[in-house]
């Protein structure tokens, strides 16, 4: 194996390590050069670099010189003292030995771990499943589930499935847990049992589903209720088309204007007259020989005043 000492330097071997050093008298890198030192070099450590120390009145560095650091720490001279510390993300004593910390939260974990003092562990090694039942581990948990083909409570004891889903049931039937089994056993329950639907209402089964229809002429969803249907009479009339002739619609019903409420006077005769249109019309008609009045009277042409008519002349 080659010496890593420099040709100048002292090679010895320390905890199976090559520990290389400048003999006394000499200085430097032992790695590279050691030189010849002068006699009082120094006599306290301020005479020497921040990072030498004084020894022997020589400026020498403590970390090479005596190696006072644990393994793995990192040894480094601060203002000519022999510092100790951990490499960055380990830990323990650097005096004595640093480590590394397998994990220190699950997350430091894969998924199928977690961290057990500081260690990567499979958390099933330590949990307790009931009969039949399996560990299974999901984001460091463990969890007790029962295997396929088996059911029940994983945490009690796993037994045979009557089903697992409805496929493995008739198609007018479901699967599902058995009351008063504790949601523990599934088996294959027949549907449309009383009470599941409205009153008055019929229930189907098919593909593993209940179907609830109303009878007729009763309404609803079947399921929650079943009315009988609202009929709205329909009213005698709409518009006065809808009405015979002389007729028109008052109030969805048809009525004789002239003689529920009669617009012309005394003297004048009401005629309800039909139109093309959807409404039809009153005249007021004074008897013939006379004339309208200016009070909506009928008069003779006697008694009748003319006014004078204007002209722009």
């Amino acid at each position: 194996m080659d010496n890593p000492c420099s040709s100048t330097a002292e090679c010895t071997v320390n905890s199976h390590r090559a520990v290389c050093k400048c003999p006394p008298g000499f200085t430097g890198d032992p790695y590279s050069r050691c030189v010849p030192i002068q006699r009082g070099e120094c006599q306290y450590d301020r005479d020497c670099p921040d990072n030498r120390a004084c020894i022997g009145n020589q400026c020498l560095d403590p970390c090479i010189l005596d190696d006072p650091c644990g393994k793995n720490a990192q040894c480094q001279t601060t203002s000519h003292r022999p510092v100790c510390r951990c490499p960055s993300g380990w830990a323990g004593d650097p005096h004595t030995e640093c480590y590394q910390y397998e994990c220190q939260v699950d997350n430091d974990c894969p998924l199928d771990k977690a961290c057990k003092s500081q260690e990567c562990v499979n958390p099933c090694l330590t949990t307790i499943c009931g009969t039949r039942a399996q560990c299974e581990v999901d984001f460091h948990t463990a969890i007790c589930v029962c295997p396929p083909g088996l059911q029940g409570n994983p945490l009690v004891a796993c037994i045979e499935a009557g089903c697992s889903s409805n496929s493995d049931c008739a198609t007018t039937e479901k699967c599902d847990f058995v009351p008063g089994s504790g949601f523990t056993r599934k088996e294959c329950q027949p549907l449309c049992r009383p009470g599941n639907c409205a009153q008055g209402a019929e229930c189907s089964a098919r593909d593993h589903r209940e179907v609830c229809t109303c009878r007729y002429p009763l309404i609803g969803d079947g399921h929650v209720s079943c009315v009988e249907p609202v009929v709205s009479e329909e009213p005698e009339c709409r518009v006065d088309r809808d009405c015979p002739p002389k007729l028109t619609c008052m109030r969805e019903t048809c009525l004789n204007p002239c003689v529920v409420s009669n617009p012309c006077s005394p003297s004048q005769q009401c005629v309800v007259t039909d139109t093309s249109t959807s409404v039809r019309s009153v005249a007021c008609i004074c008897p013939e020989g006379t004339l309208a009045g200016h009070s909506g009277t009928c008069e003779t042409g006697n008694d009748l005043i003319l006014l004078p008519v204007c002209s722009n002349a």
